[in-house]
């Protein structure tokens, strides 16, 4: 089916509808792919940031999540 045709077919069905709960679940998804569509740009600090996390990473200097959550423990201890 062609996109045209398939969202002419959604619209409709979507006009025809009562159920106000069904709606706005509609709507929340619709929001939720728009907010996808966005593209968010970082600022130099943020990227100089992301540089440095991805070279921790490729050597090595990272937590497990399990290292990570006894650190946690630990810390929340004193």
């Amino acid at each position: 089916m062609r996109m045209t045709i398939l969202k002419e077919k959604v619209i409709d069905e979507i006009r025809k509808l009562e159920n106000e709960n069904l709606i706005t679940e509609i709507y929340a998804l619709l929001q939720l792919e728009a907010d996808l569509r966005g593209v968010y740009e970082l600022s130099e600090d943020q990227i100089k940031a992301m540089e440095e996390v991805q070279a921790q990473y490729k050597t090595g200097h990272y937590m497990t999540d399990e290292e990570a959550r006894k650190d946690f423990e630990e810390w929340r201890k004193k």
